[in-house]
C-alpha cells in the first residue's frame, strides 16, 4: 500500500495525526506516553499509531519538555570500578527509566576524575535529577552534590547525614551477618579485603562485631573491588599468615580469593578457609564459585528508587529517603 503523503512542510505534527485519526491531540500525545500504556482503548491506539506510521510522525521530546519545563532524563553517575554487581544494577535501571517514559544519561566517575568537572557536565544537561551510585562517591562528592540545584538520589548509600534523597541498606547490618557466620563456624583468624575510599562502613563494622568477642582481624589488605585487587590482596593474607576465613567488601573480590586459595594455595574451601563476600552479584552464585555473600534486596530498592524519582521530579525541595535491610545467604565457602 502506497504511503499517504505528507503534510505540507516535511514534518508531520500532533495535530495532523489526531485530525486525520479522528481523535483530539491529547489522544495523539498519551499514546506515545509509556505512562498511559494500557489505559487508552487499544481500538485509538491501533487507529493512532496507524496514521502516524503513514505521515511518518515522530514525537517531539523537545517541544513537550518545553511545554513541561523538564527534559524527561535522569542523569546516571556510576564508578568505573562498579564491578559485576553494579553492571547489572544498571542494565535494569535504564530499562525501568525508559518503561517511565524518561531517558537515562549515563556518566562514569573515576577514581581521579576531577568531580567538579563530571558534575558540571551533568549540570549541562539540564536533567530532571541525577542518580549517583555508592561505587561513585568519595568523600569529596558529597558537598557539590549538596549544592547541584536539582535533585539528586543517591543509591545504595545512605543519605541520612545530607540534605538530599537517598535509598540505602543498612551496610553496617550486613557487615555484623557477615562476622557472625565466621565466628559461629568457628573461624578465629580472619582477614579483610577493604576499598580504601569504598565510604560504606562494612569493614569498620565487622571489625567492631569482632572486637566485641574480643578477636582481631589479622591485616587489612586493600582492593578496588576488580578481580585483580582481590587476587593480589588474597596472596598477600595467604602468604603473610596462616587463616581460617576472609571476609570481602565486594563479591568480585571474593571470587579472586577464591581462585588463589585454590589453585596457588592448595587449600580446600571451606575446610581450610572459608571466604564471604557481599552484594550477591550474579557470577558469584555460579556453581564454580557458590560464594556465601551478604544480599541487598535489589528488586525492592529499584522500586523505591523509581518511586522517589517520580516523588523528587514533582517536589523536588523534599528528600526521600529509604533504608533496607540486608540478609545472608549462605553457600558452600562458609561451614
Amino acid at each position: 500500500m502506497a504511503r499517504k503523503a505528507q503534510p505540507a512542510g516535511g514534518y508531520a505534527t500532533g495535530k495532523d495525526v489526531a485530525q486525520r485519526a479522528g481523535v483530539s491531540t491529547i489522544t495523539v500525545s498519551r499514546v506515545f506516553n509509556p505512562a498511559w500504556e494500557g489505559k487508552i482503548r487499544p481500538e485509538t491506539v491501533e487507529r493512532v499509531r496507524q496514521v502516524a506510521q503513514e505521515l511518518n510522525y515522530r514525537p517531539n521530546g523537545v517541544a513537550r519538555s518545553l511545554v513541561n519545563r523538564r527534559t524527561n532524563i535522569i542523569a546516571v553517575v556510576i564508578g568505573q570500578s562498579a564491578g559485576f554487581f553494579y553492571s547489572e544494577i544498571l542494565t535494569d535501571l535504564v530499562r525501568r527509566i525508559q518503561k517511565s517514559g524518561r531517558q537515562a544519561l549515563v556518566f562514569s566517575l573515576d577514581l581521579y576524575d576531577n568531580v567538579a568537572r563530571i558534575l558540571e557536565q551533568v549540570a549541562q544537561h539540564r536533567v530532571d535529577a541525577v542518580v549517583v551510585t555508592s561505587s561513585a562517591l568519595r568523600t569529596d562528592v558529597m558537598r557539590p552534590l549538596e549544592d547541584m540545584g536539582m535533585p539528586v538520589i543517591l543509591f545504595k548509600r545512605s543519605a541520612e547525614q545530607t540534605n538530599i534523597s537517598g535509598i540505602w541498606c543498612d551496610e553496617r547490618q550486613g557487615a555484623l551477618l557477615a562476622a557472625d557466620c565466621l565466628l559461629r563456624t568457628g573461624c578465629r583468624q580472619i582477614g579483610i579485603v577493604a576499598h580504601p575510599h569504598g565510604g560504606t562502613g562494612r569493614a569498620q563494622a565487622f571489625a567492631e562485631e569482632l572486637a566485641r568477642q574480643n578477636i582481631t582481624p589479622v591485616q587489612t589488605v586493600w582492593g578496588d573491588y576488580s578481580y585483580e585487587s582481590g587476587q593480589q590482596a588474597a596472596r598477600k593474607l595467604l602468604t603473610d599468615h596462616q587463616l581460617d576465613a576472609i571476609f570481602c567488601e565486594e563479591d568480585t573480590m571474593a571470587m579472586a580469593c577464591l581462585d588463589v586459595a585454590r589453585q596457588e594455595f592448595g587449600l580446600r574451601v571451606p575446610d581450610d578457609l572459608a571466604i564471604i563476600g557481599f552484594d550477591n552479584n550474579t557470577a558469584a552464585a555460579l556453581p564454580a564459585y557458590n560464594i556465601t555473600t551478604v544480599a541487598h534486596p535489589i528488586v525492592d530498592m529499584l522500586d523505591a528508587l523509581m518511586e522517589a524519582i517520580e516523588q523528587v521530579t514533582c517536589d523536588p525541595h523534599t528528600p526521600v529517603r529509604r533504608q533496607f535491610e540486608m540478609s545472608l545467604l549462605e553457600r558452600s565457602t562458609t561451614k
